[in-house]
């Protein structure tokens, strides 16, 4: 089971690179600007839209 759960993380790690990697640089990071979670891509918002165990992984790989 975790070979199985690991394959489908990659797999995704490999559809978000792919579907971002035209995408220009963020810019740099304002510390008084305020975090929003209203203007995400839809596409992003899909991307997401998946069970807790796997969303987990997702952001443990994001911090690597």
């Amino acid at each position: 089971m975790v070979t199985r759960q690991l394959s489908v993380v990659v797999l995704k790690v490999i559809q978000w690179a792919t579907h971002h990697k035209d995408d220009p640089p963020p810019p740099d990071d304002d510390e008084n600007k305020e975090k929003r979670t209203d203007d995400i891509d839809p596409w992003d918002q899909e991307f997401l839209k998946v069970d807790q165990g796997t969303l987990f992984e997702l952001i443990l790989v994001s911090i690597i």
